[in-house]
């Protein structure tokens, strides 16, 4: 018989041994991690090479994965079954893991041995997919599988034949790149002729960028749709278009309207007017041009306004640019045309005036008053004419994608894809090849307001 002593001693040795709290759940949990550290890769170069393995496989499928004809499973299940090989893990380990029907993942692992009644949803590779992780992480907190967890779950979704780079709301990953009978969304693009960055078809600068920025986030086809530059905004808030082609110019009137991606490099777009040729004598005040090449700046003083009415087209930069940078108070005017733009006001605001009626100047960008100016070198004068190019100097606005304010993802695709771009010297070699001017950005204060909004 144990005297008391000896009790309580046994017990404090009894309790030592034995693990406090550990019921059956803890007990599991912790059987479950001593099965993770015999199945999974011994090193972390091993999980680094798994993580190769599966994202080389990915990519080398991602051209076949836009064929209707590629059954994007069988490619699915042989990746996934050279990663169970490598991670020496069964299949019925990763079913429970994973919490799908084993008998299912067997289908998947094996589609063409067996008849599989469905093809894997995107619902079970993303938990494959967080089950992967967690055996390539071999219990570790902190372990390389959850680390890049980006990694095992985009490849394995591209080898599910599943996007990772769709609109909201469609919710993400769950829309299929290709089916036969559902094929790939198209991005629409709205854009609007303005030379010479975008022509009739459209055509230009500003269509090949915007196909070669979208071809890095969107597996589908581009589609351009024609809209007249004062309605872009609302059409991107209507979603009667996705993205605009890279001719907004970014300043903070917009802001409120839709997001604007990064710059597009090398872009930037100076200001002028344009007026008859036969009213040159009536559109400066006296002094003016001495005045202008002494080192002052242009502004509304140095116009005749007793003779001349400024003007701008309504919804363009102009608006802006020509109140605060210039000082000065112009008439807005709804365009009409096919353009949407200041273009569509030269033939009836500007050449239709007759000699009895005041005079009018068009403010706008530097390319629209060169083009028309060219178009009718006799009729038609531009301001720059007759005070020099420094008027155009004076503000220089950045060119940008527009993109709707509630799809930030898409704007963030858009943005990674210019970077990407900007290292390739992909738009400088652009601008050279449509013998656009390269140009530089200045401290401009609405240059500056636009880039910190």
């Amino acid at each position: 018989m144990r005297t008391p002593g000896k009790r309580i001693e046994h017990q404090a040795k009894r309790n030592q041994e034995k693990p406090v709290g550990v019921g059956p759940k803890l007990r599991a949990h912790a059987n479950d991690h001593a099965s993770n550290r015999e199945t999974l890769p011994g090193n972390l170069k091993n999980a680094e090479s798994l993580l190769v393995f599966l994202s080389q496989r990915a990519n080398e499928e991602r051209e076949r994965i836009q064929d209707p004809e590629f059954r994007t499973t069988s490619r699915f299940g042989a990746a996934l079954l050279e990663v169970l090989t490598k991670l020496n893990c069964s299949q019925s380990r990763l079913a429970k893991l994973a919490q799908v029907n084993p008998s299912q993942l067997s289908f998947w692992l094996r589609p063409r041995e067996s008849k599989a009644t469905r093809e894997v949803g995107p619902n079970e590779v993303c938990r494959i997919a967080w089950a992967v992780a967690r055996l390539i992480d071999r219990g570790q907190y902190r372990g390389p599988g959850r680390g890049h967890l980006d990694v095992v779950l985009n490849s394995l979704l591209w080898l599910a034949g599943y996007s990772s780079a769709i609109s909201h709301e469609d919710v993400i990953w769950r829309k299929k790149i290709v089916s036969a009978d559902d094929p790939p969304k198209s991005l629409r693009v709205g854009w609007f002729e303005w030379t010479p960055f975008l022509g009739l078809g459209p055509t230009g600068f500003s269509k090949e960028v915007a196909e070669q920025v979208c071809s890095f986030f969107h597996r589908g086809p581009v589609q351009f749709v024609k809209v007249p530059m004062h309605l872009m905004s609302e059409c991107l808030r209507e979603r009667e278009i996705d993205i605009t082609a890279p001719v907004m110019m970014r300043f903070p009137r917009r802001l409120g309207w839709l997001r604007f991606s990064e710059p597009i490099p090398g872009i930037r777009v100076g200001f002028d007017a344009i007026f008859q040729t036969r009213r040159q004598r009536e559109i400066l005040a006296t002094g003016a041009i001495e005045a202008i090449h002494s080192g002052e700046t242009f502004q509304a003083k140095h116009l005749n306004l007793d003779c001349i009415e400024p003007i701008v087209a309504t919804g363009e930069s102009t608006e802006f640019v020509a109140k605060f940078a210039f000082d000065i108070e112009a008439k807005s005017i709804q365009p009409t045309g096919s353009t949407g733009h200041a273009h569509d006001l030269i033939e009836p605001e500007i050449l239709a005036r007759t000699a009895k009626e005041k005079g009018r100047i068009l403010f706008t960008n530097e390319y629209t008053a060169e083009a028309a100016r060219n178009q009718l070198p006799g009729e038609l004068m531009k301001l720059s004419d007759l005070v020099g190019e420094g008027i155009r100097k004076q503000v220089r606005l950045p060119f940008a994608f527009g993109v709707n304010s509630e799809e930030p993802k898409l704007l963030n695709a858009v943005n990674k894809s210019i970077a990407v771009l900007q290292e390739l010297r992909y738009f400088t070699n652009q601008i050279k090849k449509f013998g656009l001017p390269h140009g530089k950005a200045n401290s401009s204060v609405s240059d500056q307001q636009s880039r910190r909004k």
